[in-house]
């Protein structure tokens, strides 16, 4: 079970006072450079173009037409140069912004990156400067190995699962100057869940790879009926001259709901990112008949982009860091829980909340028997012969309308609608784009994940709320180790 809340997270001296968020807003904000190039362009056009563009076609109907060629092109000449002084002289009101470089950090405990519970911890000083957190990125490295560490054949069914990196991972923490920012538990299920809903199949065709994101096409660990693992399996096991050896490169929004959100730049934090190591059982995918694996990272880094403006905008900054106000950073932070659930055909789970944040949506998965066991997809999800399933927030139930759910006569039309469009929803993705991530038949032999969205909520609904209750039925006891 996956909840997004809207969190704010208050911290002093964060970037200064609140002129200063104005200004960082400005400054770094894509949108606003554009809108202010789009704004002097324009400006450029009609300047020029009231005061030669006449010139131009009086010159033409005077001299003829090879006279009205040259004063056309003079014109469009002037209509350049004129152009760009004015926008050269909006860029002196423009913040300009640039990366000045990039910086990978190693763990402090780098020579531990494969025990069962090991904190892998990087912390990124005040000294690095003006930092984008929405802009780092998880570079990791290793090789899938058998047990004995001897290397797979080409002919080997086993491979990393869909997102198999995560699933290394216990818990993931990002703290700002040692407060807790977010946390997020079972990061290999949260990112899945979320990963399912929001990229295209495009996206796993094109840069998906990079960040071992390519979707299972069936049930099995097969070349012949599975064509996402078939391609995960050539890329890590046949490709690679030394079998089994790959290189990850993995943006931390796809973990955290604050770099995902939050845009904008910090400046003089500590900013300090923990990951808690598992077993690799959850993170390898392979055929009954094929030798055990182990996951064996060589390497993990932090990639960081050192923000840098101009000179001007330098000077102004400072100024207004030293005024030390008390700011609200606003994000939508991601967490996830699991549960046992029990062998019967009803299920009720009491969800705490935190009073600080409101959530907005929660998405609600099943996995049988699936974790630590190499021959389990730890990437796809069961429908359990599903009835009906809603949440429970306050005396408000969504949906109002309940379910008639029948996974296997095909009767999942409506929960499904609100599976597909929740990266419309939730990212604004226009579905002509979006649709195209997962067919009615992958949803339910493969992707079976319910979205509830609750952001419509009543005012003295979210005020008094501190629990969230989801409540399912079930045609049939469900399995054990669910």
């Amino acid at each position: 079970m996956l909840v997004i809340n809207n969190k704010g997270y208050k911290r002093k001296h964060v970037v200064g006072g609140s002129g200063l968020f104005n200004f960082i807003k400005n400054m770094f904000s894509r949108q606003a450079l554009t809108n202010a190039l789009k704004a002097s362009k324009s400006l450029a056009v009609k300047a020029a173009s009231s005061d030669l563009g006449k010139t131009a076609v009086g010159a033409a109907k005077s001299a003829g037409k090879e006279l009205a060629t040259s004063a056309i092109s003079t014109a469009k000449d002037a209509v350049i140069n004129k152009g760009k002084k004015i926008i050269e002289s909006k860029k002196a009101i423009i913040p300009s912004v640039q990366i000045k470089d990039i910086t990978s950090l190693t763990p402090e405990n780098k020579q531990d990156l494969n025990s069962p519970g090991a904190l892998i911890q990087f912390v990124i000083g005040k000294a690095e400067g003006i930092l984008r957190p929405s802009e780092f990125y998880l570079m990791i490295e290793g090789r899938l190995l058998k047990a004995d560490g001897t290397s797979y054949a080409n002919s080997d069914a086993i491979t990393l699962a869909n997102n198999g990196i995560m699933h290394l991972f216990q818990r993931i923490d990002y703290q700002l100057s040692n407060e807790m920012v977010e946390q997020v538990n079972f990061p290999g299920q949260a990112t899945t869940m979320l990963g399912i809903l929001k990229y295209t199949n495009d996206f796993q065709l094109s840069k998906g790879m990079n960040q071992l994101w390519h979707k299972d096409s069936g049930t099995s660990a097969s070349y012949a009926d599975n064509l996402g693992f078939s391609i995960r399996q050539s890329y890590i096991i046949q490709k690679p001259t030394a079998k089994g050896s790959f290189s990850f490169y993995i943006p931390l929004r796809h973990i955290f709901g604050f770099c995902d959100d939050y845009d904008k730049v910090l400046y003089g934090l500590q900013h300090t990112i923990t990951f808690t190591r598992k077993s690799d059982d959850s993170a390898i995918y392979r055929a009954s008949g094929v030798a055990a694996g182990k996951v064996v990272l060589s390497k993990m880094s932090i990639f960081i982009p050192r923000i840098e403006p101009s000179l001007i905008n330098d000077v102004h900054l400072k100024k207004i860091i030293a005024g030390k106000d008390l700011l609200q950073l606003s994000f939508r932070s991601r967490y996830c829980e699991m549960a046992v659930v029990p062998q019967n055909t009803l299920f009720d789970w009491n969800i705490g909340l935190r009073t600080t944040e409101t959530p907005r949506y929660v998405i609600v998965g099943f996995q049988t028997n699936k974790d630590n066991d190499q021959t389990q997809n730890p990437s796809s999800f069961d429908h359990c012969d599903l009835q009906d399933i809603w949440v429970e927030l306050g005396t408000t139930k969504y949906p109002y309308s309940g379910y008639l759910l029948s996974f296997p006569n095909m009767q999942f039309s409506r929960i499904y609608e609100e599976a597909i469009s929740f990266a419309n929803n939730y990212y604004n993705v226009p579905d002509l784009i979006q649709l195209g991530n997962m067919t009615s038949s992958d949803y339910r032999d493969l992707y079976p994940i319910m979205v509830f969205d609750i952001s419509n909520q009543d005012r003295d609904t979210s005020s008094t709320m501190s629990t969230i209750y989801i409540k399912s039925k079930y045609y049939s006891v469900l399995e054990t180790l669910t």
